[in-house]
């Protein structure tokens, strides 16, 4: 989902040109406890009529930080040690399953160069085999 804010700005604002700019302050907003990753923000600017619409993009970003808690990536322990039911670094093929919480959704928009994509590297001396289909 997009959130979108719409501001109407005075009348008696001096136009916008290469020297002259203005500064916008948008308060009081309700935030995501998960937080968001880096975005830019899209700006359209239209006559009062919604007409004539000119649109860009910030040249910097925004993000926020997720709440404490909201993100975690730990192990789901199981048998007696809490490492599974092999829990020796000479024992082969224990099951060990991770459980992964992000602060922030991941999306794919469907573009192969584009697509969120998260990598986890395993201690040496370690392998990770995939149970059946994955």
């Amino acid at each position: 989902a997009y959130n979108a804010i719409k501001l109407t700005l005075p009348s008696d604002m001096d136009p916008i040109t290469d020297v002259t700019t203005h500064t916008l302050k948008v308060q009081s907003l309700t935030l995501p406890l998960g937080g968001f990753f880096p975005s830019r923000v899209g700006v359209q600017l239209s006559r009062e009529d919604d007409t004539d619409p000119s649109y860009t993009t910030s040249a910097g970003l925004i993000w926020k930080n997720p709440e404490a808690g909201r993100t975690e990536g730990r192990l789901v322990l199981t048998g007696p040690t809490g490492s599974g039911s092999k829990p020796f670094i000479n024992d082969a093929n224990n099951r060990l399953v991770v459980r992964i919480q992000f602060g922030a959704t991941l999306w794919n928009w469907g573009e192969s160069g584009l697509a969120a994509m998260v990598e986890i590297r395993l201690p040496k001396g370690y392998m990770c085999k995939v149970i059946g289909q994955g």
